[in-house]
């Protein structure tokens, strides 16, 4: 991560600033942009919680080498005031902050039945809805559950540098899940 990058991290991780993230992961490729506030961050990645609608809706984990650009302008500084004033900000203090010194050490330390990752550079899947079985050195072993709301029958890998996304708290993912079965 280059020093201008993590001084804006920095600064709106302490003053709790609303900010936009564009991330780009290849030549081709700009992500759309990542809204919210910065919670924690390390060299290699950035958890950021995202914010849509006046509200916080989940929290997004990224490798901190894929942003390119941080936004905060006039019209960010007035979403940020409405998020004063409704409280929102108020709200996501409360969500915790996995260990992001990698990959390995993110999925170690959290504890949630149901995540998304994005593997938005593969040509195979690129959108994984589960739960993590197993945590290894090059990787995890991955048990996802397709849109009818059944389990594959393997747990398959999923490489941590295939890794551009890693989506926590969704609220998509925790109902969704309810309803899956074997």
């Amino acid at each position: 991560m280059n020093k201008k990058i993590k001084s804006i991290l920095e600064l709106k991780k302490n003053t709790q600033e609303y900010l936009r993230i564009k991330r780009k992961y290849n030549a081709d490729y700009y992500s759309e942009m990542e809204n919210g506030y910065i919670h924690n961050y390390s060299d290699e990645l950035v958890q950021l919680l995202s914010i849509e609608d006046f509200a916080f809706v989940e929290t997004i984990i990224f490798p901190a080498k894929h942003i390119k650009k941080v936004k905060f302008n006039k019209s960010d500084k007035f979403y940020n005031h409405i998020l004063e004033q409704e409280k929102a900000i108020k709200s996501i203090k409360k969500v915790s902050s996995p260990n992001l010194k990698n990959w390995k050490q993110v999925f170690k330390s959290i504890n949630s039945d149901c995540i998304i990752i994005e593997t938005e550079m593969s040509k195979n899947r690129i959108f994984h809805i589960g739960g993590v079985t197993e945590v290894k050195s090059d990787g995890i072993e991955f048990l996802f559950f397709n849109a009818e709301g059944k389990f594959e029958k393997e747990p398959y890998q999923i490489k941590y540098d295939e890794i551009t996304k890693l989506t926590l708290d969704s609220h998509y993912a925790k109902v969704f899940s309810k309803y899956v079965y074997p």
